[in-house]
């Protein structure tokens, strides 16, 4: 999944300190956190907020309207 472009929705916010891994995508109205780590392959979808801090491992599925708060870690291959 990671050879890939990374995506993010030009109304998605992603803070500037914020770390995006390789075909990473990030959908409609999202809100990405300072110090967040998001791994190569990730999904993530719309009205998604990621917290300050937050990790989330390679090839994760984060559904649609999840919230995942502040220095929350999400393992690798998560759906």
């Amino acid at each position: 999944m990671s050879d890939h472009a990374t995506s993010v929705s030009p109304t998605a916010e992603i803070d500037g300190d914020v770390t995006l891994g390789g075909g990473v995508a990030v959908w409609q109205f999202s809100k990405v956190r300072r110090g967040a780590n998001i791994g190569a392959g990730t999904r993530v979808g719309g009205g998604v907020y990621v917290g300050e801090d937050v990790v989330i491992g390679e090839n994760c599925k984060i559904e649609n309207a999840a919230q995942v708060f502040e220095g929350a870690r999400i393992g690798r291959a998560v759906f």
